[in-house]
């Protein structure tokens, strides 16, 4: 009798345990849901473009299988638009032959902004990565919850802080992250493999947020090291020109793009993580159809003019000096626009419209496109600006140079 009271007891415990977890996950979601319909009704949420870079993939299948980054992290007044909503990412990612995707890395949203922290949240597109912690959902935050019992490693860190953080394949289908100084976290991830066979490593950084202009001053990446199948760590350092150009936020940022990234026995030992940064340098003079273009001159069919007080130059050729192919031009005779799009940025103009279309976000322009001679010509400043491009006027000569963001202006050709 005392072994069946025992069992009784044990088995009433049971169902006290299941019903306390269901209450506290029900009451989680409850929590979720209202702060899903608390946020303001008319709020517009932007994806900002991220800087990122991935592992390409070699000939024989060469791949990779752990990075580490150090990078600073900013503070909440580096940062505009998820007060309420959104959330701030520097993530770490994976990526195997199966198929099978792994983010794990430091977000901030407005629980960790009311704390002045980034916190450790991951996501998987299977499921049971996180098995190990008692949880077989998608995603998981790895801070304090209240509402359920805490089986994983509070993973918190100071705005400012810098941080070293990575993320490797230890034993087939099995992958740990490790922020330098805390307690590491497993994760079951099914096909991948210490020797980085067809496996795939990217580093995130993203914003989504109510302010489209999103990163005042975005984090700083000051270090990457990728391992490949050679097992040896190769790292890229930026130049302090790289880390404030290519780590620019903006809706409007040109150094968007994806970045691959190849290394070890098989490839050159650097890294090449720089984005695809402006490189060219041009110029323009009014009334002259002679231009320049990385200290070659060319002939234009049209010249350039001023209208309205601002320098129009013929869309090819403005175009090519911004890094902008031909297949990247595209005319649309039904709407009169023309559509830019070069490495992760959209522009889009239109014939006498006071404004651009810049990955779907309007933005005004105090003057419009023109067709001359049967030549679409753009305003020099509203393209080139966009694309990551500064530009100078001189107007002794009546000439325009159009030179990378950040550089030094060159010497005007037209001066003799």
């Amino acid at each position: 009798n005392l072994c069946w009271l025992v069992k009784k007891l044990i088995i009433k415990g049971e169902r006290y345990l299941m019903l306390r977890d269901l209450l506290l996950r029900v009451l989680l979601l409850v929590t979720i849901l209202f702060s899903f319909n608390s946020s303001p009704a008319d709020a517009v949420t932007y994806y900002s473009p991220a800087y990122r870079a991935k592992t390409t993939i070699g000939q024989n299948g060469e791949g990779y299988s752990a990075m580490t980054v150090t990078l600073v992290l900013p503070g909440n007044s580096d940062i505009k638009g998820n007060e309420k909503t959104g959330a701030a990412y520097n993530y770490l990612g994976m990526e195997t032959e199966n198929s099978n995707s792994l983010e794990i890395g430091l977000h901030k949203d407005t629980f960790d902004r009311n704390n002045q922290q980034w916190s450790v949240f991951a996501f998987a597109n299977y499921n049971g990565a996180f098995s190990l912690y008692g949880s077989y959902e998608k995603w998981h935050n790895f801070r304090p919850n209240i509402y359920m019992q805490q089986v994983w490693p509070t993973l918190v860190v100071p705005d400012g802080s810098t941080v070293t953080m990575s993320l490797e394949v230890i034993k087939p289908d099995e992958v740990v992250f490790i922020i330098e100084g805390q307690e590491p976290v497993t994760l079951k991830m099914p096909g991948a493999n210490p020797q980085g066979q067809k496996q795939i490593l990217r580093r995130v950084t993203s914003l989504m947020t109510e302010d489209p202009t999103g990163f005042l001053h975005n984090n700083v990446w000051s270090k990457v090291q990728v391992k490949g199948n050679d097992g040896i760590l190769s790292q890229w350092i930026p130049q302090e020109i790289e880390k404030t150009v290519s780590n620019n936020m903006d809706e409007g940022d040109p150094m968007s793009n994806w970045v691959n990234v190849t290394t070890g026995q098989y490839y050159p030992e650097t890294i090449n993580i720089k984005l695809d940064a402006p490189t060219n340098q041009g110029a323009f003079q009014v009334g002259n159809r002679f231009y320049y273009i990385n200290g070659s001159m060319e002939q234009a069919d049209v010249a350039p003019f001023i209208e309205g007080g601002r320098t129009y130059v013929p869309v090819r050729y403005l175009s090519h000096i911004c890094g902008i192919t031909e297949g990247e031009i595209v005319w649309d005779e039904n709407s009169q626009s023309v559509s830019l799009s070069h490495g992760g940025i959209l522009q889009v103009l239109r014939i006498g419209k006071k404004e651009q279309l810049v990955n779907g976000i309007s933005y005004p322009m105090d003057v419009s496109p023109l067709i001359v001679n049967d030549r679409i010509c753009l305003p020099a400043r509203y393209v080139a600006n966009q694309f990551g491009y500064t530009v100078e006027w001189d107007n002794a000569h009546k000439a325009v140079s159009i030179y990378p963001k950040g550089q030094a202006c060159p010497d005007n050709p037209y001066v003799q």
